[in-house]
């Protein structure tokens, strides 16, 4: 076929990248989402990872709403990350979006998460994934119930801000870093003042997402003296980190439940 210069995004991709083995079974991210939606699962909102070398073929994540799961207002959401250059497993995970802050989570690592690798793919194995998935969900809405009702005081309050604000400083940098903690919890909004620890757990989660929090460190500068300089950080946009810090978030604030 004759080369037209044109890239197609990953979510439209229809090979896999020239570097993987002939092992690899390319699966499209469109045969997923078309799959899915014969479930009822919608494709709501889509990112990918910024790369020049894998362009079309990198690490992308879909967020799919279905009509029928939802935690009062809140969608209940499957999270697929996909990618077609040879080192991104399938994956299926169960999500929340808040409607409040158009902001969305991931649950914990009490929750179940599945892989399919790329070595062969069937709508049979994708409908065994999420039945199991969404056995889990009357979890899900208990614990996002318990959160609502668990009042925190106010050193609570401070206390959680402080640790997940280090989620992301990660508090085993060798550097010296002393944060802001002004800049760890900013309710944005009237439905963010309520200090139940869902609310309490939202407004964190979307601002370190967002970035913002401010900190100074120690550094050594090029004549070998230490000195303090001043850091903010940045809105996250690698996939794996949000993932992650999304999922240590949860764990945090399912922490302040079992403590109850």
């Amino acid at each position: 076929m004759e080369n037209t210069g044109v890239v197609l995004s990953p979510f439209e991709q229809t090979n896999a990248h020239q570097r993987v083995s002939n092992k690899y079974a390319f699966v499209s991210t469109q045969q997923i989402i078309n799959d899915l939606g014969d479930l009822g699962w919608l494709p709501d909102k889509t990112s990918a990872v910024n790369s020049r070398k894998y362009r079309g073929f990198q690490k992308h994540m879909v967020r799919f709403v279905h009509p029928d799961f939802k935690i009062g207002d809140d969608d209940i959401e499957l999270v697929l990350i996909n990618g077609h250059h040879g080192m991104t497993a399938i994956k299926l995970m169960l999500g929340i979006f808040r409607s409040i802050c158009l902001n969305g989570l991931v649950a914990g690592e009490q929750f179940e998460s599945y892989r399919i690798v790329h070595t062969g793919y069937a709508k049979e194995k994708l409908n065994e994934i999420v039945a199991k998935l969404l056995s889990q969900v009357d979890n899900l809405k208990t614990v996002v119930t318990s959160m609502k009702s668990r009042q925190l005081t106010e050193s609570e309050v401070k206390e959680f801000s402080v640790k997940a604000a280090f989620i992301r400083l990660d508090a085993n940098d060798p550097r010296n870093i002393l944060a802001d903690e002004s800049t760890f919890y900013r309710p944005q909004r009237t439905e963010d003042l309520p200090t139940d620890l869902w609310t309490v757990f939202n407004v964190l989660q979307e601002g370190i997402m967002k970035g913002g929090i401010k900190y100074t460190y120690e550094a050594i500068n090029k004549k070998e003296e230490t000195v303090t300089r001043k850091g903010s950080t940045r809105k996250i946009r690698n996939i794996d980190t949000a993932i992650d810090v999304n999922k240590q978030l949860f764990d945090l604030a399912n922490e302040y439940l079992v403590a109850a």
